[in-house]
């Protein structure tokens, strides 16, 4: 209960950043990420069917506004990869659907990072692509672990001291990897 009254309070700020500036495709991308989060807590917690079809709905609703507010924003593919997880492959998801879409994201903030020269920009984006890309082939089956591996080891070169990538993720890849024959 108190994180969806903390998603709902941040989704209120969201759109009234939206309403204040509708050129501002970050604040669509972040209501969109909160919509996606009370759906993940719903989902964890079990709540009613019915209120995740409403949900559904609005997801759809903000995700066109994202997509077309900012196609071009690295942080809409960050945000849409979990949501792919949760899609059957059938209705245009699936796990290859998600490692699609951090893929797309890192072509887009390494094509931003090298472009733009706007002080006010968003820089953060490619750390968190990579890790997501990381986990995904971790937790694929069959699992990528050399991939998974690759794009952890990218992402501590961005940000060494991160934890989650150095002393979770990390370890649960190493333990993945095959074992060396004598």
């Amino acid at each position: 209960g108190e994180l969806q009254a903390d998603l709902k309070q941040a989704l209120d700020e969201f759109d009234d950043a939206a309403r204040k500036d509708p050129d501002f495709g970050d604040a669509k991308i972040a209501a969109l990420s909160c919509v996606s989060l009370i759906g993940a807590s719903m989902r964890m917690s079990g709540e009613d069917t019915a209120r995740m079809q409403d949900l559904l709905v609005e997801w759809k609703k903000r995700r066109n506004d994202a997509e077309t507010a900012a196609p071009e924003n690295p942080r809409l593919y960050w945000v849409l990869g979990p949501d792919m997880m949760f899609i059957p492959p059938e209705r245009g998801g699936g796990h290859a659907k998600a490692i699609e879409m951090y893929k797309k994201g890192l072509t887009l903030i390494r094509q931003h990072n090298t472009s733009s020269n706007d002080a006010l920009d968003p820089t953060w984006g490619e750390a968190e692509l990579l890790m997501n890309l990381a986990y995904t082939n971790l937790h694929g089956t069959p699992p990528d672990v050399a991939a998974a591996e690759r794009y952890a080891r990218e992402a501590l070169s961005l940000v060494p001291y991160w934890h989650y990538v150095r002393d979770i993720l990390m370890p649960q890849i190493r333990a993945a990897m095959p074992k060396q024959q004598p």
